[in-house]
């Protein structure tokens, strides 16, 4: 049956069905289908523009569209990632007045403080896309208050073992209930202590369900010792998951985590702790055992 056949609902569900398979890994295979005809370009426009990604590639260009429409072409906007330099003075409060209302949001610090100034900018899934949060980006004069009050799900990324204020982030963020941690494995392993000791604070917060750790390790034997030494200091406690970062997102940084959000991946997926799924059961010595006794914080003794 040709296409033009089919019920007008129907082909609107197919076309944005092949829109939607398209368009986390050849979004240009979606702009060929929005050039087919007008009434495609309605159906298949949203999907394409569920995700928006600006980085120093697009930006020009994208601050060029954004000036060319007004605010409602871009309601259909739900997940943004802004990497790079802040917008032109002339187009500041466009994108604040056209951008605010997304979701979803990895954004660079610069950014999180520019869309703090709108009233209407609460997402509900935010990438921290730089360093953790300092004492200065949580202080109460950097009026990141509105900016994370409704946040349910944060991601933050560190070379170090950060020192994040979470008793502040927990006050701006009182629906707070998942937070990944995406750290290298050297942190994870070589100041294992001084990790610990931070990841306590997180489970302090008391609505926070799930932990996920995404660690930088390539070798199989390593994360496998590594997550037994995490069973073993962690072993009352369920609300860990654990994740390999993968090659691609050490290649792709942040924005690898936008393009699998875009693609339909979880930021935030992992596998709990205790699952059976790994063998990874903790073998060690009288001495390995008193160490990791020493190595616990008061939290959980």
């Amino acid at each position: 049956m040709p296409l033009s056949d089919l019920p007008l609902e129907l082909a609107q569900v197919v076309f944005q069905h092949a829109a939607s398979a398209a368009v986390g890994s050849r979004p240009g295979r979606v702009v060929e289908l929005m050039t087919v005809s007008s009434q495609i370009y309605d159906w298949t426009r949203p999907v394409l523009m569920h995700t928006i990604i600006i980085d120093k590639n697009n930006q020009d260009s994208f601050f060029g569209m954004l000036a060319a429409h007004d605010q409602e072409f871009f309601q259909c906007v739900q997940r943004l990632a802004m990497l790079w330099a802040l917008p032109p003075p002339n187009l500041q409060q466009h994108v604040l007045k056209c951008l605010s209302h997304v979701k979803a949001a990895t954004l660079h610090r610069r950014f999180v403080r520019f869309f703090a100034q709108s009233p209407e900018f609460a997402p509900v899934d935010l990438i921290w896309a730089s360093d953790p949060p300092d004492m200065d980006d949580l202080s109460p004069d950097a009026g990141l208050q509105t900016a994370f009050h409704k946040v349910q799900r944060l991601r933050v990324s560190s070379t170090e073992v950060p020192h994040t204020d979470w008793k502040r982030v927990q006050a701006l963020a009182p629906q707070l209930e998942a937070i990944c941690l995406v750290t290298p494995h050297s942190v994870a392993s070589g100041r294992l202590a001084s990790f610990m000791t931070y990841l306590s604070t997180i489970l302090c917060i008391p609505t926070v369900r799930r932990v996920v750790l995404r660690l930088d390790v390539r070798s199989t034997v390593v994360w496998r010792g590594l997550i037994a030494v995490l069973r073993d200091l962690l072993r009352e406690e369920q609300r860990i998951w654990v994740a390999r970062v993968t090659k691609a997102e050490l290649e792709g940084g942040v924005l690898m985590a936008a393009r699998r959000a875009r693609a339909g991946i979880d930021p935030w997926a992992g596998t709990p702790l205790h699952s059976t799924a790994e063998n990874t059961a903790p073998v060690f010595t009288g001495a390995q055992r008193e160490r990791l006794r020493q190595l616990k914080v008061p939290h959980w003794q």
